[in-house]
C-alpha cells in the first residue's frame, strides 16, 4: 500500500522538526566545556565570561532554528494538517520538558550558576529550549494550542512549572527572552493581562482587528463625505456664475 505524496511530505516534515527541535540534546563541544566562569576573554578587556553567557549565544542559534519550524507550520496548506502537527510537537515537548525538569530536581539543580555536569547542562538546556519552542508555538498557533492543552490538564501543571523555573534563570532575566516569557504568561492566564494584549493570531485578536479596521473604514468614509456635500454646495455657485459672465 502507497503512502500519498501529502501524507509522505507531512510525515517527513514531522521526522525533520522533531529531530530539529525537541531532542535539544546538549551535544555542541563548545557547550559540553560550558562552566559559570569561562577563563577565555572574547573582548579587548580580558573579563571572564560567565558561563549564561556563552550559552546565551547557543540559544540564540537555535531560536532561529525554532523561528524556522513554526514557519514550516505555517507554510503547511490546511488546519487539519497544522492541528495534526502541533500535536504531535506538543506531545514530544511534553515529554522532554518532565524529564528534563525531573532530571534538575534529582541533580538538586535549581536556577543559579551555569552548571558544569554534562548531564545537568543537557536537563537544563532541553528544558529552556522546549518551553521557548512552546511558547513560539502558543503564541503563532493560539486556538489550536490551547485547545489541546484543554485536553490534557496535566500537561498545563507541567508547562506553569517550565515557566516559572525558566523566568528564574539568567537567560531570562532581560531582553527579548523576558518578553517572550512574559507574552506565554499572559497567553496561559499565569499573570495579570495587560489591558492592552491582543494576540493577532487568536480569532479573539482576529476579530478586535477586524472591528478596528470596519471601524476606520466607517470613519474614513464619514468625513470625506461632508467634504463632497460642502463641494458640492460650492459647485453650482461657481458654476452659474461663469454662466454670468
Amino acid at each position: 500500500m502507497r503512502c500519498s505524496a501529502g501524507v509522505l511530505n507531512f510525515y517527513l516534515v514531522v521526522c525533520f522538526v522533531l529531530h530539529l527541535f525537541i531532542v535539544g540534546r546538549c551535544d555542541d563541544p563548545q557547550k559540553e566545556n560550558v562552566s559559570d566562569e569561562v577563563s577565555g576573554t572574547g573582548n579587548a578587556t580580558g573579563q571572564k565570561i560567565s558561563g549564561w553567557d556563552v550559552y546565551k549565544r547557543l540559544f540564540a542559534g537555535k531560536r532561529l532554528d525554532h523561528k524556522d519550524a513554526v514557519s514550516t507550520i505555517v507554510a503547511m496548506e490546511g488546519y487539519t494538517k497544522q492541528y495534526k502537527m502541533i500535536n504531535i510537537l506538543l506531545e514530544n515537548i511534553f515529554k522532554v520538558i518532565p524529564d528534563a525538569q525531573t532530571g534538575l530536581q534529582q541533580a538538586g539543580y535549581y536556577p543559579g550558576p551555569f552548571p558544569e555536569n554534562t548531564d545537568i547542562k543537557d536537563a537544563l538546556s532541553r528544558l529552556l529550549e522546549n518551553v521557548a519552542f512552546f511558547g513560539d508555538i502558543l503564541l503563532r498557533f493560539p486556538d489550536i494550542t490551547h485547545d489541546v492543552l484543554k485536553k490534557h490538564q496535566d500537561w498545563r501543571v507541567i508547562v506553569e512549572a517550565a515557566v516559572v523555573f525558566c523566568n528564574q534563570t539568567q537567560l531570562y532575566s532581560k531582553g527579548v527572552n523576558q518578553e517572550q516569557l512574559n507574552l506565554i504568561s499572559q497567553e496561559l492566564g499565569l499573570v495579570e493581562k495587560d489591558p492592552n494584549y491582543v494576540n493577532p493570531f487568536s480569532r479573539e485578536g482576529q476579530m478586535a482587528q477586524e472591528q478596528q479596521i470596519l471601524q476606520a473604514a466607517q470613519s474614513s468614509q464619514g468625513k470625506p463625505k461632508k467634504k463632497k456635500d460642502r463641494e458640492k454646495r460650492k459647485g453650482p455657485r461657481l458654476s452659474r456664475s461663469k454662466n454670468e459672465l
